[in-house]
């Protein structure tokens, strides 16, 4: 069978807000969505604050229906570099700010890229370094995430693609394509 989607929706884009004036490396691209959960993204940024690795660029999009609110003065004190930018257009989720911050990553010349949430919290300081020293171009290095559910321990991780904190390289999204897009829209 062959199945043909018609796209309903314009492809989203966004506008910079702002940054935290620091040179951007493009190696590695860590992306948090934000809705306004502003309790989530201090306790995240506090945590990437304490990373053991600081050699990346952090990619913040703020949902349309969102407020930039207290977003620069969380910002403006991070060790590495920052940039803020403002999703147009209709409300999309999570998911639509990941396309774009895989366009992004994949425009501008990053080698990795990580998905993060804004909920999904790292709790090792060393966490993004462990990531970093796995990372090879040719593969997509899972972190094994767990939660507790009914007072037993399970993994989260199994049979998903890039997940939360999954190291992702570029080349590969190249090659297959913007996972949320258009599944989305």
């Amino acid at each position: 069978y062959l199945f043909i989607m018609k796209l309903n929706k314009t492809e989203p884009t966004m506008k910079f807000l702002f940054d935290n004036k620091k040179d951007l490396n493009r190696y590695l691209l860590l992306f948090i969505p934000y809705n306004g959960e502003i309790d989530y993204l201090k306790k995240h940024i506090s945590i990437l604050k304490k990373q053991t690795y600081k050699n990346f660029d952090l990619l913040l999009i703020i949902e349309s229906t969102a407020s930039e609110g207290k977003v620069k003065e969380i910002i403006n004190s991070c060790p590495f570099n920052v940039r803020v930018y403002k999703k147009l257009g209709e409300p999309s989720g999570p998911d639509g700010s990941a396309f774009l911050a895989e366009k992004y990553a994949d425009e501008k010349g990053y080698k990795f890229f990580i998905y993060a949430d804004v909920d999904a919290i790292p709790t090792e300081n060393n966490f993004i370094e462990k990531l970093y020293s796995m990372s090879d171009e040719n593969k997509v290095i899972i972190p094994n995430l767990s939660t507790i559910k009914n007072g037993k321990q399970i993994s989260i991780s199994k049979n998903i693609i890039i997940n939360h904190y999954g190291l992702v390289p570029v080349q590969l999204i190249r090659k297959v394509g913007y996972c949320f897009y258009p599944f989305f829209y």
